[in-house]
This record gives C-alpha cells, sequence and structure tokens, in this order.
C-alpha cells in the first residue's frame, strides 16, 4: 500500500518528514530536487521549500539538491531485523528526533513530550487495571472464594498473553521511525495500528472504538456499586446520598461516576493524567495487599484465605513492589496521591467512622500490647522500670434510661 510509505532524509539519524509537507503524496513529493514538473508548469518542490528555506539547514547542498532523500516502507511486514532494531530504547525529550539531536517540527516528526520507561509504564499501566472488575462485583457472584481466584489469574495470563504479542509483532514489522510517530504525522494522520490492519483499516478503527466504550461501560458497572457499597457503610457522612438505589441500580452512584469521567475526558490531555491515576492504582492495591499481609500476621479469626498458594510474604512484596514503583515513576504525582489518601483516613477517623468494622492498625496494636504483656515475667522489676499504678474508686450512678 502507497499510505504506509514514509520519507526519510539524511543518515545519523534519519529525518522522518510529515506527510502534509509533501502534499499527502510521498511517492510523488519525496524527491531530492528543487524543480518538480507538472506538465508544462514549472514550481518549487514542496520538500526542497520546507527544508531548504532555512540557510542553516545542513541537508541541504550547494548544488540545488537534497542528500540522501528515500522512501521506505512503513510497515514492511514481519522481519528478524525489524524487531532487532526496535529492540533497544529510544527515549527522547520533547522536540528531539533522536536523543540529544534536536528537530525542526515544521517538516518533521519530532517527539511530543519527553519519554523515558517509567513515564511510559504510569501511562500504560491504567490500561491493564482491570483485576479488580471481579471483586467489586463479588455480591453478584454465587461462589466468590472461587470463582475470583480463578477468573482474576485466568484473566491476567489471557490479556498479558494479548498485550505482549501485540508489542511482539508490531515491533517486529514496523519501521523504527514510524514506530515513534505518534499521531500518524508521516502516514496522513492515520494510527499506525490501523495501517496494519488487514483487509481494512476500519477493522481496528471500530475494534478499538468498541473495545474503548466496552472498558467504560465495565468500569460504569463497577465504580458506582463500589461507590455505594462505601456509602451504605456511612464511613463518609456525606456519601451517604449515594447508598441509594432504584429498582436495584445505583443511579445517584452512576450520575457521580459519569461526571467525574466527563471532567477527565474535558482535560483533553490523557496523558496527563494518567499518571496520576497509576498512582492511585498502585495505591490501591498496596494498601489490599498491606491489609492481606497485616491479618495473616495478626492471625485474625475472620480473615480465612482458602486460595492454597497464598502466602503473606508474597503480599509484603506486592506492598515494597507498588511503593518502589510509585516513587520511582514520579515521587511528586506519588507524594500527592499518598497525602490525599490520609486526608481521606483522617477525615474518616475524625468525622465518620460511627460504625466499627475492625482494621488493621488497631489489630496491630492489640497483637502488640498482647505479646508485650505475655514477656512480662514474675521477677520483681527494677527500679528503673518502676512505674506508679493507680487505682480509683469512683461513685457511679445509674442512668434508668441507659
Amino acid at each position: 500500500m502507497e499510505s504506509d510509505h514514509i520519507c526519510l532524509v539524511g543518515s545519523n539519524p534519519s529525518h522522518l518528514i510529515k506527510s502534509s509537507v509533501l502534499n499527502n503524496d510521498v511517492m510523488t513529493y519525496c524527491r531530492p530536487d528543487k524543480w518538480c514538473y507538472e506538465g508544462n508548469k514549472t514550481k518549487l518542490c514542496p520538500l526542497y521549500s520546507s527544508i531548504c528555506n532555512k540557510s542553516t539547514n545542513t541537508l541541504c547542498s550547494k548544488n540545488d539538491y537534497i542528500e540522501n532523500v528515500r522512501i521506505e516502507q512503513g510497515i514492511p511486514g514481519l522481519k528478524n531485523w525489524q524487531l532487532s532494531e526496535n529492540f533497544n530504547s529510544h527515549y527522547r525529550r520533547e522536540g528531539e528526533i533522536e536523543r540529544d539531536i534536536k528537530g525542526d517540527s515544521s517538516f518533521e516528526v519530532v517527539a511530543q513530550e519527553i519519554t523515558t520507561f517509567l513515564i511510559l509504564v504510569g501511562i500504560y499501566f491504567p490500561s491493564v487495571t482491570g483485576i479488580m472488575a471481579g471483586s467489586n462485583r463479588s455480591g453478584d457472584l454465587r461462589d466468590p472464594s472461587r470463582s475470583i481466584p480463578r477468573g482474576t489469574i485466568a484473566a491476567i495470563i489471557t490479556t498479558s498473553i494479548i498485550y505482549l504479542s501485540n508489542v511482539i509483532f508490531l515491533a517486529s514489522c514496523t519501521h523504527s521511525s514510524l514506530l515513534r510517530d505518534k499521531f500518524g504525522d508521516s502516514i496522513n494522520k492515520q494510527l499506525v495500528v490501523a495501517a496494519l490492519a488487514w483487509p481494512n483499516k476500519w477493522i481496528i478503527m471500530i475494534g478499538a472504538f468498541c473495545s474503548t466504550v466496552g472498558a467504560g461501560l465495565q468500569t460504569l458497572t463497577g465504580a458506582p456499586r463500589l461507590l455505594q457499597a462505601v456509602a451504605k457503610d456511612d464511613l463518609i457522612p456525606i456519601l451517604s446520598p449515594f447508598a441509594k438505589s432504584y429498582r436495584g441500580e445505583p443511579v445517584p452512584a452512576l450520575f457521580l461516576t459519569l461526571f467525574i469521567c466527563e471532567c477527565g475526558i474535558l482535560i483533553a490531555d490523557l496523558d496527563k493524567l494518567t499518571a496520576l491515576l497509576s498512582m492511585f492504582f498502585l495505591l490501591c492495591y498496596g494498601f489490599v495487599n498491606l491489609a492481606c499481609a497485616l491479618q495473616t500476621i495478626l492471625k485474625a479469626p475472620s480473615w480465612r484465605p482458602r486460595f492454597r498458594f497464598y502466602h503473606w510474604i508474597l503480599s509484603l512484596m506486592g506492598v515494597l513492589l507498588c511503593i518502589s514503583i510509585m516513587f520511582i515513576a514520579s515521587w511528586y504525582f506519588a507524594l500527592v496521591a499518598m497525602v490525599i489518601a490520609i486526608v481521606i483516613y483522617k477525615f474518616i477517623e475524625y468525622k465518620g467512622a460511627e460504625k466499627e468494622w475492625g482494621d488493621g492498625i488497631r489489630g496491630l496494636s492489640m497483637s502488640a500490647a498482647r505479646y508485650a504483656l505475655f514477656r512480662v515475667d514474675e521477677a520483681p522489676p527494677h527500679t528503673k522500670n518502676w512505674r506508679p499504678q493507680l487505682l480509683a474508686f469512683l461513685n457511679v450512678q445509674r442512668n434508668d434510661e441507659d
């Protein structure tokens, strides 16, 4: 297909030319000449006009000629050498075409923002956070203790295979320069994955749309129910209106969730928001692992995990991994997420929490006190360890109304 051909200029580094500079016709106008002939008319070639109108540009020779102009296939097909070329990292700062090499955004594709491994992890992480979808709807399951572990592990294995396969196949059949073209400026503003589609690009377009809508509907199904459950627990008084439901559906919580989602859409730059969202997801998973580890260590009678491969060390490793990724990826967003979590916790502690559900922190205090009491022996205490013990008698009047 001609639509997947790209125009490159120079070598070490190669400059990927925007198709808009070439009048969206790479095959015709990607040429090194100064003059183009159309019938009986002669005009300045668009590539030469865009590049050589600046005296400082070193790509133009003195002979009215552009050095090393070539047309290459952006999607050459499955090639081992292509995978090897894309296997290494190519992180860039904003405005660069290669590391520490600035580009000219007027005619070539440049990086739109700084990229590092951890920044990309923060952007990609929200797309793989559906592992709690089953537990969020545990009230609708017949046997949650059996269904959630099996379903969650099966979903993680399946999606991991699909995601990794997509990454490997995309790297094996896409030119490295095109692969870093975020908005498809070199191929007429097409999505790179859409250009890979067979037999038509609309397969990817429709599939991506359906996948996005499906993920959104899944979130709109689980999040309102989770918010309604928190509101029913009456931990935060301000959330009490969202405990209501109509015909079994959490309609008030659904509207609040929809409003929050709309605010995120109106920001219009989700890459700026995904890093903060990743912090909240990691914080949530960290607290879940911490709760599991504490309940196991404290041997809480109500905590009886039935999963045969569970061990509290795995939960503790999960806590450390979540916290490490948070601070390595974006320490300032990690601090913001932790401050928000602490504020919510203190608000529940002092303004709400009229019901006592039992928490791991109080259980830890009780276990520490119990351990200390068992360590006290019957020997007389040393004078340095002596503490006064007072016993006061009070005349308490009984209230008949109590």
